[in-house]
């Protein structure tokens, strides 16, 4: 999560956002969260609310700043001004600052905290100061700190007169009259360490600073971060460190590193060290002189540490909120106790998800005999998910192997439904196969041997094709980009010879043919475990394969290709069904053949997302319409159609989680 805010007016509106999630909002206090619409990409920042309008809020994104007038539901892009383009991203904004004043006066800051990786070669115009007399209608260049200098974080007086930028690699920065020049403030700061700021309302020269571990080593040790304060308006900054442990490590990550502060409405502040030696919340009553540990451990359904990287709290400071790498946490009694708002753990153990969920979903997979089951892969802890009960409650049964690390692919299979495999690892990391003979209650793994070892890079994906009826025999594409076979349900593996990569692999469902995509070509297998015989006519270099009942074939090409698009031999020969170059996965209704689903997908980097959503055909791929209400993203990784509920579509979103729709019949 990269940016958090509670409404002054109403603490029980509250928003969220992440670097590639787009923004959820909440209108219960963080019990339950909806879908937001408007944005053309969801790499999102820091909010901020018009106090003189309860229900105007801006956040600032890495394409430009956004407003919306109804609370966070809707958003509109207000970059009349700013500097155009599209690749990378144009005009990035961390954050827009509004004069409390006169809340037409505005300014908005180049930059992004979470420092995300933009591809291209044109600049990202970092480092500006942008000015709005208009309520964000048209802006004005009226500094620039630094040419493509990341303005990390920014506080400022009431009335914008005194102004503070934290500048990746860079330090502090100070402007006196209403950012048209600034000054390094320093003195007594680590240098370019800075990360993020929260300031006295009361006091413009009160401004507190958390700073991060140094960047490079001296005599083998990072020197640790802390808090530092100012009272005297930068001219000299204090480390207020007290109860939060000075930890030098050899290892960058193991060293003392604090990402994130906030002052509270009730005046209280607070931290997390991001340090793997220490991995706690802090909370300091007395300005940051002392610091004490902010509650203790609460149950979450992800496991990485809760220690956040951005936060807010209501007006009284009462309710407090804060979001780590995957879990959002809250407290209504002013950090003293937490729990995680977005998930609840159920009576049975299992939890149910709150409606924003930052995970990247590759793979949903469905049992045909055991009507409750279903699996879902994503990246980093959502390696696997489980649920029996049809997807009201979910588990992570991989946690004995690995917490984090993702998932490329899962597919169920066997007489009775009991054997699940995965393969597991997320851009181009070989993490192990996942096989389970007991429909997911308890796994192997393997890796190794004849399998590439466990953390192995390469350059592609993960694929798992179930190829025997009984679940025996099953063929993985892994990413190193060669195909290995089981016949005896995952306990050996063999490498399976073909003259080129592979890139994606399945099977018909019942079972009779795998299909696997090359570079060359699609090869099909027709008896388990023999030799794969190259299809003559097939398409190239496809990345995702569906077989469908009547065991027409079906693919999509690499985005932005030659062959982008769907694929299919559905008529006897090959053919482009759609020429869409950003196509991602497809799936066929099992229940109607003429009736196909396709997702789209554009990773981030530039202003304006290709994504298009989910479009859906009736007629065997002739036509394709939209079908996007109510999601919150377009981008996406993965589609199927649940096997057992006739019309039930999901989708894995690239960022926004699983989201479900119940399809109407074609006719």
């Amino acid at each position: 999560m990269t940016g958090l805010a509670v409404s002054p007016a109403d603490p029980n509106i509250v928003l969220v956002g992440g670097d590639m999630l787009g923004v959820g909002v909440s209108d219960d206090g963080g019990s339950s969260w909806q879908a937001t619409s408007g944005f053309a990409s969801w790499e999102v920042n820091a909010f901020t609310w018009d106090v003189a309008n309860p229900y105007e809020v801006w956040v600032g994104t890495m394409s430009g700043p956004y407003e919306s007038l109804d609370g966070g539901h809707t958003w509109s892009a207000e970059r009349v001004g700013l500097p155009t383009g599209d690749y990378p991203y144009s005009a990035p904004v961390q954050k827009v600052l509004i004069d409390a004043s006169y809340s037409e006066h505005m300014l908005a800051f180049g930059g992004n905290q979470r420092q995300f990786k933009a591809g291209g070669t044109g600049a990202l115009h970092y480092g500006l100061v942008y000015e709005s007399t208009d309520g964000g209608q048209h802006w004005s260049t009226i500094a620039n700190i630094g040419t493509n200098w990341n303005i990390l974080d920014v506080v400022g007086s009431p009335d914008l007169a005194m102004l503070y930028v934290a500048v990746l690699g860079h330090g502090m920065f100070k402007s006196t009259d209403g950012g048209d020049s600034w000054t390094p403030v320093d003195s007594g700061l680590p240098s370019g360490q800075v990360t993020a700021l929260t300031g006295d309302p009361g006091d413009p020269n009160t401004v507190w600073a958390a700073v991060g571990h140094a960047p490079s080593a001296a005599n083998g040790v990072y020197a640790p971060g802390g808090i530092y304060e100012t009272t005297n308006g930068g001219r000299t900054w204090t480390l207020e460190s007290n109860g939060i442990p000075q930890i030098a490590s050899s290892s960058a990550n193991y060293s003392t590193s604090m990402v994130s502060i906030l002052r509270a409405g009730d005046g209280t502040l607070y931290t997390a060290d991001q340090g793997y030696a220490d991995q706690n919340r802090y909370e300091s009553t007395d300005g940051g002189a002392h610091w004490a540990v902010a509650g203790g451990s609460f149950a979450r359904f992800y496991p990485a540490a809760a220690t956040p990287y951005a936060w807010a709290s209501s007006k009284n400071g009462g309710f407090v909120i804060g979001g780590s790498s995957d879990t959002l946490m809250a407290s209504t009694d002013h950090g003293t106790t937490w729990q995680d708002v977005g998930s609840t753990q159920t009576a049975t153990g299992g939890w149910d998800g709150n409606g924003f969920s930052g995970l990247l979903g590759t793979r949903v997979a469905f049992s045909a005999t055991q009507p409750n089951d279903m699996f879902l892969t994503g990246f980093d802890a959502g390696n696997l998910l489980r649920s029996t009960d049809g997807g009201a409650t979910w588990t992570r049964p991989l946690t004995g192997w690995d917490n984090y690390d993702g998932g490329y692919d899962v597919h169920v299979g066997g007489q009775a439904g009991n054997i699940v495999y995965e393969v597991l690892g997320q851009a181009g990391i070989f993490n192990g196969i996942a096989v389970s003979r007991d429909a997911g209650q308890t796994w192997s793994y393997h890796a190794g041997g004849a399998l590439p070892a466990r953390y192995a890079a390469g350059g592609g994906q993960g694929s798992i094709a179930i190829a025997s009826g009984d679940g025996a025999t099953a063929y993985a594409v892994l990413p190193n980009e060669q195909v290995y076979v089981t016949t005896d349900t995952g306990s050996t593996w063999t490498l399976v010879s073909l003259p080129s990569p592979a890139f994606a692999a399945a099977s018909s469902p019942d079972h009779l043919s795998t299909y696997i995509a090359t570079s060359n070509g699609i090869y099909q297998v027709t008896s388990p475990g023999g030799p794969p015989a190259l299809i003559t006519g097939s398409p190239t270099g496809l990345r995702r394969l569906v077989v469908a009942a009547s065991d027409a074939v079906y693919g999509t090409g690499p985005i932005e290709s030659s062959q982008s698009g769907l694929w299919s031999n559905q008529s006897g020969s090959w053919r482009r069904l759609s020429s869409n170059q950003f196509v991602n996965d497809v799936a066929i209704d099992p229940d109607d053949a003429s009736r196909i689903a396709y997702v789209t997908n554009d990773n981030p980097y530039h202003d304006t997302s290709f994504a298009t959503g989910v479009w859906i055909s009736c007629n065997g791929g002739q036509t394709f319409t939209q079908y996007n209400a109510g999601l919150p993203m377009l981008r996406a990784l993965s589609v199927a159609f649940d096997p057992r509920i006739p019309g039930r579509l999901i989708i894995g979103t690239n960022g926004r989680g699983y989201w479900q729709t119940q399809l109407p019949n074609c006719s």
